[in-house]
């Protein structure tokens, strides 16, 4: 959406308030992340227990908790052991803070905006999990899907609305792929390539015999 139009349709879309919000709220996005990113693929719950360290166990508490300020206040090790913390967890609060406020400036509170952010959160989440254990957990994969299945509905807000019966009538023709000519009728028409121009065809005219192979193709498929 032009800044213009995002500015008459939502006139605090643009303002340094409604930006700093926004990178606030997706801050605590990216703080459950960082839990989605640990949880999940060891098959433990993102609610319980609450927030621990991953080397001791120690409980955290909140005002130790606070997404990217923690992690510079306490130079990246932990208070209740001092164990080093991973720059991980600081970079996806800051990525996930950095995509809520541009989504935000470039589409406001829209149902495309927040289909992005979302989208852009599972990304993040399904990264960094594919690269710590070389899984895609399918709390993240699965509930993408449907979510995106549900979301093409509306395909008004995301896009140019698919043609459902075309393409549905594309898969089941078994000519929906041959080229234009090779469907054309007459008795002089030129060769057509079909198959991606691995062997040519003689369209038939009337009273034509049926196509035939005009040789051995020299290409390999």
């Amino acid at each position: 959406m032009p800044a213009e139009m995002l500015s008459e349709a939502f006139p605090l879309a643009l303002s340094p308030p409604f930006l700093f919000v926004a990178g606030l709220i997706g801050s605590l996005i990216g703080s459950f992340l960082n839990v989605c990113i640990y949880r999940l693929p060891r098959g433990l719950s993102v609610v319980l227990p609450p927030s621990a360290c991953p080397h001791c166990g120690g409980p955290i508490p909140w005002y130790l908790n606070v997404p990217i300020f923690s992690w510079l206040m306490l130079r990246g090790r932990a208070a209740c052991c001092g164990e080093p913390i991973p720059a991980r967890y600081l970079l996806v609060e800051a990525a996930t803070a950095l995509s809520a406020v541009a989504i935000m400036a470039r589409d406001g509170a829209t149902l495309e905006g927040f289909a992005r952010f979302a989208f852009l959160a599972a990304l993040i989440v399904l990264f960094f999990t594919d690269l710590d254990l070389r899984l895609l957990p399918d709390a993240v994969t699965l509930t993408g899907a449907a979510a995106g299945l549900l979301l093409s509905f509306a395909r008004p807000w995301l896009g140019a609305p698919l043609a459902w019966s075309s393409a549905f009538r594309g898969c089941l023709s078994p000519c929906s792929s041959a080229p234009c000519s090779a469907r054309s009728s007459g008795s002089g028409s030129r060769p057509a390539m079909r198959g991606g121009g691995s062997r040519p065809w003689r369209t038939a005219g009337r009273g034509s015999p049926a196509p035939r192979s005009l040789g051995r193709s020299s290409s390999v498929g």
